[in-house]
Order: C-alpha cells, then structure tokens, then sequence
C-alpha cells in the first residue's frame, strides 16, 4: 500500500509517500530516503519510486518524501539550505517513528550530497540502525555534482533576493556557499560503527575521492563498510538496468542487517 502523509516543519507542509508492505520482513526494516540538491520523491527515472515499490514487495517500508521549497511541499528553493533540509528529515524520521509500534530497525538512503545530511543523521539518531549511500559525494565537488554554476548573483524578479538560477531553480547564497564548503561527512563515517554500504557507479568521475578514501577505510580493517560497484553507470544510475541494481543492491543489504540486529 502506498500512503501520502503531510506533516508541518517551521509553518509549511512537507508532503511525502510511505510505501507499507502488507507483510513485513524480519525486524520491521524502514528505509528513508535522503535526497542531495535538487532530488525529490520521484527523482532521476522515477528510480525512488521504483525503489519504494521494489522495497514493500519484500518487507520494508520504504519513505520517501519533498523537502521544503521542492516538489510538492510548500516553500521556496531560494530558502532552502542544508540545515532546512536537515530539520526536514528529522521531522520526518520523527513522525515514523511515532507512527511505529516501537519496533523499528531505521536505515538511510542518501542519495549523492544529500549523504551530508544523512551523515549528520547517523551520527545524532541513536535509532538508525543504518546507511546505504548511492553515488555519495563526502567533498566539495560542486561543479562535478551540478555543474557549472553562475558566478555571480543577481535579485529575484520578485522577491528582490540575491540568488543564482541554476537547473531550474532560484538557489540562495547561504545554499550555494554551504555546498561549496568542506563537510564533517567522511569523520562521521569513519567515527561510526553503524553498517554503512556505499553504491558507486563505475563511470561517474564525481564519486572518486570519495570511493578512494573509503577504500582506504577498507584496507585498514574497518568491517563496518561495504562497497558495490556497478560497472559503467553514471551518477545518477540513469538507465534501467543500473537503476534495478542498485535497487536490489540496496533492499538486500537492508533485509541482511535488519535481520542481524532484530
């Protein structure tokens, strides 16, 4: 069954669609997805969707949800910063939470940067059991993730404010300037002893300092992270084929850690 839910975050609705299987898998696994720049609950090729769907076949509700200023949930981009997006997944693991009958085996599903909030998350939820991150992108990579932004602001037609058109989108200096600068992602991974899988794409150039500093982490012994690679897809896992793996990639790791830690 596939329900829309609606909460409220700082006086605006954040919408989102929970996928509820009818019999759920060993350790009642949820899954939320945590999206990077401009990802939202339907995303590249419908792939969170298809995820969502692929998910509550086997067991696990899967979330999957618009931050504030995207999709369906009100708000403008041009206010949406990281630490919005952040308050936004809180409340929403928050309100799962509570929709549970107390036993949840809570994992992550971030998505390119948006593994910085995820990250953030793992680090600061003592109930997430753990993460899978697709594509993750730890550094400062801006012009790799999203291309070649304009240099130089200019004031909203209407609003007056200072922003950058990009991808279809106003985005806000404080965005802009967050997504620029280093993150603490990485050293809370390598702080953590949480399962964490990371799904690359073997033709994405975005991912290679990320993927060669975790497999860094490997050859030093750390068990906790896995890592998947699938040959010749790109950042986004754009054709079906990729899309199907890494989808069956991610629902089985899920099913295989839910069912060691219930």
């Amino acid at each position: 069954m596939e329900k829309p839910f609606q909460i409220s975050v700082d006086g605006k609705s954040v919408l989102g669609m929970i996928h509820e299987p009818s019999v759920k898998a060993r350790g009642n696994p949820t899954a939320v997805m945590i999206y990077g720049f401009n990802g939202e609950r339907v995303d590249n090729n419908r792939i969170s969707v298809l995820c969502g769907r692929y998910a509550q076949r086997h067991g696990i509700t899967f979330v999957r949800f618009d931050y504030r200023g995207l999709g369906v949930s009100e708000g403008e981009f041009w206010d949406t910063t990281l630490d919005t997006k952040l308050r936004d997944a809180r409340e929403i693991i928050r309100y799962i939470a509570d929709q549970s009958d107390g036993t949840l085996s809570l994992f992550l599903v971030g998505f390119s940067d948006g593994v910085r909030i995820a990250t953030t998350l793992l680090e600061q939820s003592e109930n997430i059991c753990g993460m899978c991150m697709w594509s993750p992108v730890l550094f400062p990579l801006v012009d790799e993730v999203h291309g070649r932004m304009p240099g130089k602001f200019s004031r909203h037609p209407q609003t007056g404010r200072l922003v950058v058109p990009h991808r279809g989108l106003w985005v806000g200096q404080q965005y802009l300037r967050q997504v620029s600068t280093p993150d603490k992602g990485y050293e809370r991974i390598k702080s953590s002893s949480k399962p964490i899988l990371a799904v690359f794409g073997g033709g994405d150039d975005a991912v290679e300092v990320t993927k060669h500093e975790l497999e860094k982490l490997l050859a030093d012994g750390r068990r906790n992270i896995g890592i998947k690679t699938i040959e010749e897809a790109d950042h986004l896992f754009s054709r079906e084929k990729w899309r199907d793996e890494v989808t069956k990639e991610t629902v089985q790791w899920i099913l295989d850690i839910s069912g060691a830690v219930s």
